[in-house]
């Protein structure tokens, strides 16, 4: 090949591109499956093992410093550190293969990849580990970087490194420093690769290879990632003219601004996800490519893979079913896992700065239906609530329905309580057309058609009892049908008596609870039967949100309807907002995690 570095780049990557290309897309999604399970697991053992149940910006520093935390996170770094080179080794196959004019397909890539990747984590070899580790953030620097700029950072950590400038530079500058000083091993993983030399010897060979040109090819690479950006920036270019098109049909049918900026995190991320498909592949094949360029100057034997005798070696093709078998298996099991998380909302992790507020729709979607109705609740799920809150109490034949009024005359126009009347009698009465006579059809639903819904519908519950006086065993009841519909996880019972709750954990101590507050004295963490609190907003305050995280508790705020105040609680990173304004509650949330460039965009093409 000749010496334009750039095309022989580009010839690299284009001769195998489908193997490349379903490679990196395969490795990244069944990473995805991997790691981000092992991440949250990870995490949540050291959460146990350390005590800390909510991770605040006072806290912080002594949780990293754990010896618990420090050793955990140092171990899945190395975990991470050993994939990536699998990743770099595979890449380094391919394009050894195109240098070649070989074809290869995924197969046989994954295959050869698989048997000499032994050689590098043989214990010989165990610094280059550390050492490409350190290395591959700096060929991976400028789209990750693009991306970042999209995103809210929390004020705490711009603050810091406001604070912390000069010391934040000094580490900049020395990280560099030392990229730099490893500069002249950059061809040592594809010497370990092609040749199977050794650690010691491919670092040698690398340095007498690149032979005074560190700076040269250090520029190669730069220039070779700025394309690379520019095309990052090119795309994001493409997708804004098509979203000030489509600006238009959502105006025309009045679809929510909060649906068009979730689109545009949408555009972001894909184009990112598809970016940081190559952006691996774009920096190996422009190294690979000086490899073999500072070979051919330097009248270096170039050695091709013997793939062949790889691909025949009997040992090899004993294993590797075995391997592909474990990777296939560990990521069902990890993709199961990560879609349980997310639809359970178990993802969304304690930790103060970054936990995002969750929108809990009260008694429903109850501006636009009536409240406490199946109404309601499906409006409430159809607008992308988090959280469903309710109200429960008992019937006179002991059934458990959905109401916050103990008398019907608000919602139904009788002067009749629900402790006089059995649910036959109750179920006669419309309780919808108090708010619209379009639904005259409504009746109270029972608790149980609730939680059969939501377990079908994946909607979080907050099931808050109400006792009158007049009711025997609300409590038991209430524990009995979380249990049976097995929402224990994915519901919490709340209450303004705190005896309710008290009776609740003695029943049940796995159902989480809610002390919903008015107005306390003295410490509300004190309240031990109480998992969380929601808190009446006129009594929440900074200083009370930093009192419960630090407690290692939730809480939350009611009820919430105004912009300014809504916004006010964002600030205070309180967990979760009770509002009867679903669309415009979620709609802040989606700007405060967005960046003011995405929101003047937006406010730009929208009116």
């Amino acid at each position: 090949m000749k010496d334009n570095y750039l095309k022989n780049t580009w010839n690299m990557i284009f001769y195998n591109f489908k193997t490349f290309i379903l490679f990196e897309l395969l490795f990244k999604i069944i990473l995805s499956l991997i790691i981000m399970p092992i991440s949250i697991s990870v995490f949540d053992l050291i959460m146990k093992k350390t005590g800390y149940s909510y991770i605040t910006v006072e806290n912080i520093s002594s949780f990293v410093w754990n010896p618990v935390t420090f050793t955990f996170v140092v171990c899945l770094l190395l975990f991470l550190a050993i994939i990536a080179i699998f990743d770099l080794s595979t890449m380094i196959v391919i394009f050894d293969e195109s240098y070649h004019k070989n074809k290869i397909s995924l197969g046989e890539a994954i295959k050869i990849s698989f048997a000499k990747c032994k050689n590098v984590f043989k214990l010989k070899n165990v610094l280059s580990v550390f050492m490409f580790s350190f290395m591959i953030p700096f060929f991976n620097v400028g789209i990750e970087s693009n991306f970042l700029t999209s995103l809210k950072v929390p004020d705490f950590i711009t603050n810091f490194f406001i604070r912390n400038q000069s010391n934040f530079m000094y580490a900049i500058i020395i990280y560099f420093a030392i990229v730099i000083l490893l500069f002249s091993w950059v061809f040592s993983l594809h010497y370990m690769i092609i040749e199977e030399k050794s650690f010691k010897n491919a670092r040698r060979c690398s340095r007498e290879l690149m032979n005074r040109h560190q700076l040269l090819d250090l520029i190669e690479i730069i220039f070779g990632r700025c394309i690379f950006i520019l095309l990052f920036i090119f795309s994001l270019g493409i997708g804004y003219l098509l979203l000030i098109l489509l600006h238009k049909v959502f105006i025309y049918y009045k679809i929510a601004k909060s649906t068009f900026v979730m689109m545009i995190w949408v555009l972001l991320v894909l184009t990112l996800i598809i970016f940081l498909i190559f952006s691996n592949g774009v920096s190996f094949a422009i190294i690979s490519s000086l490899f073999y360029k500072h070979k051919t100057k330097n009248k270096e034997k170039i050695v091709a893979v013997k793939h062949r005798m790889i691909l025949r070696n009997k040992k090899n093709n004993e294993t590797f079913p075995y391997f592909i078998f474990s990777i296939i298996i560990i990521s069902m099991i990890g993709g199961s896992f990560l879609i349980y998380q997310l639809v359970s909302g178990q993802a969304n992790y304690n930790i103060e700065f970054l936990k995002e507020t969750e929108v809990t729709a009260h008694r429903g979607a109850s501006i636009k239906y009536p409240e406490n109705t199946m109404a309601a609740f499906i409006g409430a799920k159809n607008l992308g609530t988090d959280w469903i809150e309710l109200d429960v109490q008992q019937t006179k034949d002991r059934k458990v329905v959905v109401s916050h009024d103990t008398n019907l005359y608000r919602v139904a126009g009788v002067d009749l309580n629900l402790y006089d009347l059995t649910y036959d009698e109750i179920k006669k009465f419309d309780v919808g057309s108090f708010l619209n006579p379009d639904f005259k059809k409504e009746r109270m639903p029972l608790l149980s058609d609730v939680l059969e819904f939501a377990r079908e519908n994946g909607i979080r519950l907050n099931i808050e009892v109400k006792p009158t006086g007049y009711d025997v065993g609300l409590e038991e009841q209430v524990v009995d049908l979380v249990h049976k519909y097995h929402y224990e996880d994915l519901c919490v019972v709340s209450s303004q008596a705190y005896g309710v709750l008290e009776t609740i954990k003695s029943l049940s101590d796995d159902i989480h609870t809610l002390y919903i507050v008015a107005d306390f004295e003295g410490n509300l963490t004190d309240y031990a039967a109480a998992d969380a609190y929601s808190v009446e907003a006129l009594n929440v305050n900074e200083g009370l949100v930093h009192q419960v995280h630090a407690a290692g508790k939730e809480i939350g705020v009611w009820t919430v309807n105004m912009e300014e105040d809504i916004d006010r609680f964002i600030d205070m990173n309180v967990d979760n907002i009770t509002t009867d304004n679903i669309e415009l509650c979620k709609e802040l949330i989606v700007k405060r995690r967005s960046s003011n460039m995405i929101q003047d965009f937006v406010n730009s093409i929208w009116e």
